[in-house]
C-alpha cells in the first residue's frame, strides 16, 4: 500500500460539515469545563445559525517561523535544536542580515557579538580554524615587521598610578 493510499484511509474516517464552507462556523452559544486550560474546554454551537469566522486573529505567514528539524548527521555531531526556516534562509556572505537576525532574536545581544556571530555562521569565520588564525598572525608579524598588539586599536589604554574601586 502506498503513502498516498493511507493518507486517503485515515481521511476517510473524520467526518467533514458540508453545511459550513471556508470562513464559517456554527454560532458559539457557551463553553463548559476548566477556565484556566484550555484543552478542559468544550464549546457548545448551534447548528442552525452559521455565522462568518471572526479573521482578526489569524496569523499572517510571514509572521511564521518554522522549526526545521535537524538531520542525522547533526545530531550525532551533537546538534540537537532545530533551526528556524528565517536562520536557514540566510544565504553564505549575507553577514549583515546575519547580524539583524541575532539582534531580532537575540535583543539583549551586544551589536560586537551578534557581528561575530553572524561572521562565524555566514562569513569569513566559519571556516577558521587555530592554524588559520596561526598563520594569519604569523604573516601579518612578517609583513609589518612587528606583533599585532590589542593597544594599537585604541581600545585599550594602559594607565599606571594607584586607583580606588568601589562597590556598592
Amino acid at each position: 500500500m502506498s503513502e498516498v493510499e493511507t493518507i486517503a484511509e485515515d481521511l476517510s474516517n473524520v467526518n467533514f460539515d458540508e453545511n459550513l464552507s471556508d470562513g464559517q462556523q456554527y454560532k458559539h452559544v457557551a463553553t463548559f469545563g476548566d477556565m484556566d486550560d484550555s484543552r478542559l474546554q468544550y464549546d457548545f454551537v448551534k447548528k442552525d445559525i452559521i455565522e462568518q469566522k471572526d479573521l482578526s486573529e489569524v496569523v499572517a505567514s510571514d509572521n511564521i517561523d518554522y522549526l526545521v528539524p535537524r538531520d542525522e548527521e547533526a545530531i550525532k555531531k551533537g546538534h540537537h535544536c532545530d533551526l528556524p526556516l528565517s536562520f536557514l534562509s540566510i544565504k553564505e556572505g549575507q553577514v549583515e542580515m546575519g547580524k539583524e537576525w541575532y539582534l531580532m532574536h537575540y535583543p539583549k545581544l551586544s551589536d560586537e557579538m551578534a557581528e561575530l556571530l553572524a561572521r562565524y555562521n555566514w562569513g569569513d569565520m566559519k571556516f577558521m580554524t587555530k592554524k588559520s588564525v596561526k598563520n594569519g598572525r604569523k604573516k601579518y608579524e612578517k609583513k609589518h615587521h612587528k606583533k599585532k598588539d590589542i593597544k594599537e586599536d585604541g581600545m585599550f589604554q594602559k594607565k599606571h598610578g594607584s586607583f580606588l574601586v568601589e562597590f556598592k
